[in-house]
């Protein structure tokens, strides 16, 4: 997936936030207006999008790793492989 595509499938998410936001450790999500604040976002391939404190981001990650595409971070868009090979 090239970056231009990566934003193509991330514009909703960038537009409104993510579509859920992880709560606790066993990766249970809450739709956004009713979560605390998140700080990551992951993408998946078909648009769909989870955000997470910082302190979840690994249970959010692990949900759907083999799926996800592209991460926000700090509204920073980066693809899902720049943001692991970066160590966070």
């Amino acid at each position: 997936m090239t970056f231009e595509e990566l934003k193509a499938v991330c514009g909703p998410t960038l537009a409104h936030g993510p579509d859920r936001v992880v709560i606790n450790g066993s990766g249970e999500a809450v739709a956004l207006h009713r979560a605390p604040k998140f700080d990551i976002v992951f993408v998946r391939d078909d648009g769909w999008s989870l955000g997470a404190p910082a302190a979840l981001a690994k249970t959010a990650e692990s949900l759907w790793a083999d799926q996800w595409v592209g991460v926000l971070v700090r509204r920073e868009l980066v693809t899902y492989e720049a943001w692991k090979d970066s160590g966070k």
